[in-house]
């Protein structure tokens, strides 16, 4: 399985959209900026936080986790999961111009990278130093692409996701029909 990577100094988005994570009484505060339209990832939004643990407290409104992230990773049905800890908050589309601030119930050290998407195919990892595509389709989603699918058991590409000094790389577990995973990871974590 391979993923991608654009030019280093470029970051994913061309430095067209910036983001920085700061410290508050333990907490943090996410503040990100689309300062021009990335070309071909119509509504950019931030998706989730991976974290180092599995978030135990209470989470604010509108907020969720999740072990799991799925995405198309083609234009056929394959499908990649990632496996880690998601902090979700509320999602909202990134503005042009627009600076918009998140307050994070986790300290900075407990973020290990963030997850970007578009309404359209792009969604990618990064953090200060690294980004790593989850996927990067050229062509935009069509309205029967939904129902092209339905009733199909597609290939899933279940991966976890690793982050070593700000690097990100997605570990292969296991490939299988959908039908043939069980939810969640949970063979993959081992027994509770």
């Amino acid at each position: 399985m391979t993923w991608w990577r654009s030019k280093p100094h470029q970051g994913a988005t061309g430095g067209r959209l910036t983001w920085s994570l700061t410290s508050t009484d333990g907490r943090s505060r996410f503040t990100v900026r689309l300062r021009e339209t990335i070309p071909g990832s119509e509504h950019p939004h931030l998706s989730a936080f991976a974290l180092s643990s599995p978030y135990e407290g209470e989470l604010p409104a509108g907020w969720a986790v999740s072990r799991t992230y799925r995405a198309d990773r083609d234009e056929h049905l394959d499908q990649v999961e990632v496996l880690g800890s998601f902090l979700i908050p509320p999602i909202r589309n990134l503005v042009v111009g627009a600076t918009v601030e998140t307050d994070v119930p986790v300290p900075v050290n407990g973020v290990q990278a963030v997850l970007f998407g578009s309404l359209t195919n792009r969604i990618w990892f990064e953090t200060g130093q690294d980004h790593l595509w989850l996927t990067n389709h050229e062509r935009t989603p069509r309205m029967d692409d939904w129902i092209t699918q339905m009733g199909t058991d597609p290939l899933v590409h279940r991966c976890r996701l690793v982050v070593a000094d700000g690097t990100l790389g997605l570990e292969p577990l296991a490939t299988a029909r959908l039908s043939d995973l069980r939810p969640d990871g949970a063979e993959e974590e081992g027994p509770t």
